[in-house]
């Protein structure tokens, strides 16, 4: 993005070079320090050196060119080293149609660089030749040739008024003819992503004051975004049908009549020319001239091509319909995306909005009556039909940033004053303004304390607010606080810290002493949850679990796929892919994810687990209202050959080593249709009549089971896979990371098997716990210890009673147990 330090002659109230109080060397580097990283500075003015303001005084017809004149030029003597007649005249042979006594235009000495070729890899540099036998200093140079336009087709003619008749002195440098004694300075684009204003070059012009502490005064015309309405002068009218004002929010145009298309003034596309920008007519180049100055991009429409009759031109803002297309100024065909802002005539598009102008609406050399638009388009839906359309303009870089709907109106006004001095004879109609986000300034206070603490500095009440008021932010003193208020064009200032940042860049980071911050030598608070972490990770890693990371984004495809509804999930809003769609509900769709392609890739049997966060849809902290974090563990385990049994018991083995690790009391609960809300999806890829509920200190605190046969299925599980998942935000709480030490048993051990005959409805947890309950009582009272593992459960059929076998496992920390003391026990 390139800068100019001249604003061309209509604006020197704001030009950077009457603010500017530096060398080159360091304007680089408080650029580079305070406003941000930029390609390079160019001096502008360097290749005009040796190009000087001229008279003709006599042209006589070249003896041997029909098309060349010889002429005799008076340069004031200010070129040096060069042949000249008696009367101090130097003599040159010029090709140029308009050539003529009494012209004032411009000439290239001998040993000058022809300006147009100053960044070629050999630049033209001029040498006194013979010409057909005739010797010429120099050359008379055409625009193109001054790098002032494409204008070709005869040498310059420098006149008044639009230039001051002391510039127009035989002998003056050229380079001060039209500011082009200029310095550009070519910024690199993301420097400016969050500044919309720094996309024009009062934004630019405001910084450079700011951080050489001058105060900057924005032009009358701009600051006064409440304007006046100019009084109409013509019957032409506009009638705009806005149908997605959420799009649109702010919308205003202008039908001027009387227009001539003519070029531009020369200190205009002088202007545009260094800035990289083709002139093309004096209409078009306002609109781009308005842009670079503010940001703001505009659009010119042909009015009769738009016309419903002879004064009434209407049309709508909507999105295309299906199958719609439109050729563009550049002449290529686009398929218009469906979301896509567009303005239509009756049914035909005719300007894909915010982007490029259609080829059916523009200005041409018979343009009488034109309509003028300076609209505000969400920023968002710019950048989504940009990528679709692979259109890239200047007018997409700015709307793109978010440019401030307050400045559409003064921008167009502003351009309706350029468009009447280019065109005296213009009238304008009615100025159309649909405005459905109205300004309203924001009053702000802040701590002095606050900011010096965070920036480490010692700045009063008064610096501070001298500091702001710099780049004019308005601001003053009161108690021990500053209160400022974020013009319209600083969307970017919004809490304490933005502000804060400002003063800093502002006054200087560089100003800041280096320090070594103060090392505490107490030790830092242990975080609960890392340490939670790092013991899942160590007790399931020496179970041989394996350990995976996946994105917290997912695709809405593997939501669905998980039995979970889409909407409960908040969405991207700028995914980075189609694949990236959404926050993730839980955390067991994504290892399931990873199931098949790890059997495919030659793994039978493994176990994957994740430890991350999920987020769901209106889960809101109550205090500060913003989405809950929840802190999960997911695990899932697959084998590929059906094992004997199911895979819920091996999960469970898992599950038991882990929590017992880790010092939780838990019990595995029967698994109710409302234990969580039916629709909670942490449930959804579960199968409830397969599924337990983990409670841990008489709270819900997860699931263990196995999945829906429609999880199977969309995931291409094996059958002998399940799963389970944990919410951490408990355990990590009220974890005891501290180990409790255990000896090693030193004494053997008994085992002895038992079935157990019960009723078809009998969980097998409930066996369980009444079992455990009856074995310790005797096992307390003798100081035994013991654990039971399940063996095998049979049932003939399900309405027969089921034989649920358990290994239970006796030993004594102390002495060695008998037989009998066992066996009473069990009987018992």
């Amino acid at each position: 993005m390139k800068y100019s330090f001249k604003l061309g002659q209509k604006n020197s109230s704001v030009d950077i070079s009457k603010i500017l109080k530096l060398s080159a060397h360091d304007l680089a580097e408080k650029l580079n320090s305070q406003i941000g990283a930029f390609d390079e500075i160019i001096d502008w003015g360097a290749r005009y050196e040796g190009v000087y303001v001229v008279k003709i005084v006599k042209v006589e017809k070249h003896p041997d060119a029909e098309k060349l004149n010889i002429c005799l030029i008076d340069d004031g003597g200010a070129a040096k080293k060069v042949d000249r007649d008696k009367d101090g005249f130097v003599q040159v042979v010029c090709g140029g149609p308009n050539a003529r006594e009494g012209l004032t235009t411009a000439w290239v000495s001998p040993g000058a660089t022809i300006p147009s070729t100053f960044d070629d890899k050999e630049p033209f540099i001029l040498s006194k030749i013979k010409l057909r036998g005739v010797e010429s200093s120099g050359m008379l140079a055409t625009p193109k040739e001054l790098s002032l336009s494409n204008d070709h087709e005869g040498v310059i003619e420098l006149e008044s008024p639009e230039v001051k008749d002391t510039l127009l002195k035989p002998g003056n440098p050229f380079k001060n003819l039209y500011d082009l004694d200029d310095i550009i300075v070519d910024f690199e684009n993301k420097m400016f992503t969050h500044r919309p204003d720094c996309f024009g070059h009062l934004g630019v012009a405001r910084e450079i004051a700011g951080i050489q502490n001058i105060n900057f005064k924005s032009p009358e015309w701009y600051k006064n975004f409440e304007p006046q309405f100019p009084k109409a002068e013509s019957s032409l009218k506009l009638e705009i049908d806005n149908k997605i004002p959420e799009l649109v929010p702010r919308y205003t145009a202008v039908c001027i009549e009387g227009i001539k298309i003519a070029p531009s003034p020369m200190w205009l596309k002088a202007f545009l020319t260094r800035l990289g920008i083709r002139p093309i007519n004096n209409i078009v180049d306002i609109t781009n001239y308005m842009m670079i100055l503010t940001g703001q991009p505009m659009h010119a429409f042909d009015f009769d091509k738009l016309k419903q009759n002879d004064s009434v031109a209407k049309l709508t803002i909507r999105k295309p319909s299906r199958g719609d297309k439109l050729k563009v100024l550049q002449g290529k065909d686009i398929d218009l995306p469906e979301d896509a802002i567009t303005i239509y005539k009756d049914d035909i598009p005719i300007d894909l909005a915010g982007i490029n102008g259609g080829a059916n609406s523009e200005i041409d050399n018979d343009t009488t009556r034109i309509i003028l638009q300076s609209a505000s388009f969400d920023m968002y839906s710019i950048r989504r039909t940009s990528m679709k359309t692979g259109v890239f303009t200047d007018a997409v870089t700015r709307y793109t940033k978010g440019q401030p709907e307050a400045q559409t109106l003064v921008v167009l006004l502003k351009a309706m004053d350029l468009v009447k001095e280019f065109n005296p004879n213009s009238k304008h109609g009615e100025v159309f303004d649909q405005n459905d986000k109205k300004f309203e300034y924001r009053h702000l206070n802040i701590e002095v304390s606050k900011v010096n603490k965070i920036l480490g500095l010692e700045l009063d009440r008064e610096k501070i607010s001298k500091i702001l008021n710099s780049v004019e932010i308005d601001s003053h003193e009161m108690l021990d606080e500053v209160c400022f208020t974020p013009p319209f064009w600083r969307t970017d200032l919004e809490i304490d810290e933005d502000i804060i940042e400002e003063i800093g860049r502002l006054y200087g980071f560089n100003k800041i002493e280096a320090e070594l911050p103060i090392r505490r030598i107490s030790p830092a608070q242990e975080n609960p949850m890392v340490n939670l972490k790092k013991a899942i990770r160590n007790n399931l890693s020496r179970h041989g679990a394996n350990e995976v990371l996946t994105y917290n984004f997912v695709n809405e495809n593997l939501i669905r796929k998980a039995g979970q509804d889409p909407e409960m999930a908040y969405k991207i809003r700028n995914a980075l892919s189609p694949d990236l769609q959404r926050y993730r509900l839980s955390m067991v769709p994504n290892l399931l994810d990873k199931v098949h392609m790890n059997i495919k890739s030659g793994e039978d049997e493994f176990a994957l687990y994740e430890l991350g966060k999920s987020h769901i849809k209106d889960h809101l902290d109550k205090k500060d209202k913003l989405p809950i974090e929840y802190q999960h563990l997911g695990f899932v385990y697959a084998n590929k050959d059906k094992a004997e049994g199911s895979p819920y018991f091996v999960v469970k083995k898992y599950l038991d080593e882990l929590l017992k690790s880790l010092g939780a009391k838990f019990r595995l609960v029967e698994m109710k249709q409302d234990i969580f809300g039916s629709k909670h999806p942490i449930c959804s890829p579960f199968q409830f009549s397969r599924t337990a509920g983990v409670e841990i200190d008489g709270q819900l605190r997860g699931l263990i089971g196995e999945f829906t046969p429609q999880v199977y299925e969309s995931f291409k599980l094996p059958e002998a896979s399940a799963g389970f998942e944990l919410d951490l935000g408990y355990l990590s709480e009220n974890f005891n990371q501290d180990p409790v030490y255990k000896p090693l048993n030193r004494f053997p051990e008994l085992t002895q098997d038992v079935t157990i005959e019960v009723s078809s409805d009998k969980k097998y947890q409930e066996v369980e716990d009444e079992l455990v309950s009856k074995i310790s009582k005797p096992t307390n009272k003798s100081g035994a210890e013991f654990y039971i593992k399940p063996v095998s459960i049979f049932q003939k059929d399900p309405k027969s009673p089921k034989k649920i076998t358990f290994s239970i496992t006796f030993y004594h920390p102390e002495r060695t147990l008998n037989t009998e003391e066992v066996i009473k026990v069990i009987g018992d």
